[in-house]
């Protein structure tokens, strides 16, 4: 185990839900849409939860299964040990995300950008990403108010991460009537 660097280009791709067995494995809820990912580690940044504390770990071996992902850390060797990871984020630098299709993005790469309408104005910040099976919903603050959209092309009309833009074109109803 290291201290890992502190960055704001880090990205989580799962969490720590309890030890397996007691042999200091741990069983993982992954938050990447490609769990097979995880083979490709050798060292991972975990961060505590309340603290944030981020250590870097050696991963010795992985296991992915249907119903999770298991992961032996070393230095870790006892369910005791293992029970101290319960919570934790594993965090990787955005560098190291897996390359995509053109037109698909990351979560956190649509988190903070700008709205606009198709006329240039401004409308709110998308502040989440929820996902569905059909689709992604974008939670937009829309002044005090929030807002879910639908990540389909009829609402949505273009996406610029460069520039920081969502172009969105609003069906009457989609957004609360201004006051």
């Amino acid at each position: 185990m290291q201290k890992a660097r502190s960055t704001d280009t880090l990205v989580t791709i799962g969490k720590i839900l309890k030890p397996h067995g007691i042999r200091g494995i741990v069983k993982i809820l992954a938050t990447t849409d490609e769990p097979e990912r995880f083979r490709l580690l050798e060292r991972i940044n975990i961060r505590y939860p309340g603290t944030g504390k981020l250590e870097n770990y050696t991963i010795e071996q992985i296991n992915v299964q249907s119903t999770g992902v298991l992961i032996k850390f070393a230095g870790i060797n006892n369910r005791t040990e293992a029970e101290y990871l319960r919570g934790c984020e594993l965090i990787i630098d955005e560098n190291d995300c897996l390359p995509l299709a053109a037109g698909a993005y990351y979560c956190f790469q649509l988190e903070g950008l700008q709205v606009v309408d198709l006329n240039d104005k401004h409308l709110g910040e998308i502040i989440q990403v929820l996902q569905y099976p059909a689709h992604d919903v974008y939670v937009m603050r829309y002044g005090t108010a929030e807002v879910m959209i639908p990540a389909v092309s009829e609402f949505i009309k273009a996406i610029d991460i460069e520039t920081g833009k969502m172009i969105l074109s609003p069906v009457e109803g989609l957004l609360p009537e201004e006051k």
